[in-house]
């Protein structure tokens, strides 16, 4: 089972309310689980942080995230200097694989949510010449706006909206649904997985479920941005896209626990 963090588990830095002894049941049964997320905010230790209060003691979560799946692009790509616009945590993921952040000579330009204290319509002087210039551009991820303690919070998308309007292009988004972020569950579970995704966005989760040939939950709670987006379904590629099952919470996953291992 592959669990979406944001709106589903966590909202900000704190647990969802009533989700924690569903989390801990789940990692402590025979399916394996692991957590794959958008957020660009935090690093890895950021997100074992905020998981921690759901899991039992000594537990290691295995997390995915959008930078790690930005990173390995980058690198394929055969980027090995680029620009930043985006909080810390991307740049210590580039930095990991290799990558030079805002040294003087970038191919590409990386994108994430706004570096906390930044408006996301303000990017710094040189991303959209970098742009115009024909370098390439990565995102994390293309998710407008992302659960907060108060409400709604800008994400990766709204940096994209902005600049893509200044510029006309649209950049190769790397985090849930591309593909990137299916192969790093292939490296820990083989490409046969059998899998549910559970979240709470269509177009990132249920979405990438459905590209992967996995089934999909999709938590349609108050808090959760499928409940913002007012439906239960979207379009990709002309084809419907929608969940197999839908909840109002984590916590009342108990129906849907019977999860097909991995192929092994």
């Amino acid at each position: 089972m592959i669990l979406d963090v944001d709106g589903v588990v966590c909202i900000g830095d704190d647990l969802v309310p009533g989700v924690g002894p569903a989390v801990e049941a789940l990692v402590s049964s025979p399916v394996d689980v692991l957590f794959a997320t958008n957020d660009s905010r935090r690093d890895l230790d950021g997100q074992r942080r905020r998981l921690a209060p759901a899991l039992p003691d000594a537990y290691d979560p295995l997390i995915l995230t959008a930078a790690q799946a930005l990173s390995e692009t980058a690198v394929k790509a055969g980027h090995r200097s680029v620009r930043l616009w985006g909080p810390p945590a991307i740049a210590a993921q580039l930095e990991a694989m290799g990558i030079e952040v805002d040294g003087p000579s970038p191919t590409a330009l990386v994108t994430g949510a706004a570096p906390d204290g930044h408006e996301p319509t303000a990017p710094p002087v040189g991303c959209v010449e970098l742009l115009a210039a024909g370098a390439d551009w990565l995102a994390t991820n293309a998710d407008a706006s992302v659960p907060g303690p108060t409400g709604r919070i800008p994400d990766a998308g709204a940096v994209i909206d902005h600049l893509a309007e200044r510029t006309g292009r649209r950049p190769h988004v790397c985090g849930k649904p591309d593909r990137a972020m299916s192969r790093l569950v292939a490296r820990y579970w083989g490409t046969q997985v059998r899998a549910v995704v559970v979240g709470d966005r269509i177009d990132s989760d249920v979405s990438w479920a459905q590209a992967s040939g996995w089934s999909s939950i999709l938590v349609a709670g108050p808090r959760a941005a499928s409940a913002s987006a007012g439906t239960n379904h979207a379009e990709r590629g002309g084809d419907r896209v929608e969940p197999d099952a839908t909840i109002a919470s984590l916590a009342d996953l108990a129906g849907h626990a019977d999860t097909p291992r991995r192929s092994r």
